[in-house]
């Protein structure tokens, strides 16, 4: 990973600190991620999330009941099918919550950010389109 660095500057471990930055991320992500990285760079995540923040889950207090849960979950999950076959709920059934200011993840719910396919023969809107 660091190869070009150590050919071109030999001390650059005493004058450089790699460091891995992102705002938001589930345990499981930052867990991947840190699997994968040099143990020399450093990983910040501002915000995690757990299981518990999906959109969906019985451990958030989205919903009132489990009935109203559900009926979302149908409703995020039938649409989502049409706006993102492969990823209803969002990539790898995330069913994230997180929207940035000039862009959303795609591990968001697609039905806050996908635009420009029609949905029971009308366009849908999306309320984040991603820039």
């Amino acid at each position: 990973m660091f190869q070009q660095l150590e050919s071109t500057i030999k001390d650059w471990r005493d004058r450089v600190l790699p460091i891995y930055a992102t705002i938001v991320g589930f345990d499981d992500g930052i867990a991947f991620i840190e699997s994968k990285i040099d143990s020399e760079v450093v990983l910040l995540t501002f915000k995690h999330l757990t299981a518990n923040d999906k959109a969906f889950s019985e451990e958030n207090n989205l919903f009132q009941t489990a009935d109203e849960r559900m009926q979302a979950y149908e409703i995020a999950y039938k649409i989502g099918k049409v706006l993102e076959k492969r990823h209803p709920l969002g990539w790898e059934d995330s069913q994230a919550l997180v929207v940035f200011p000039d862009s959303v993840p795609n591990n968001t719910l697609p039905i806050f950010y996908k635009d420009g396919i029609e949905y029971n023969g009308k366009p849908w809107r999306a309320l984040f389109p991603r820039s």
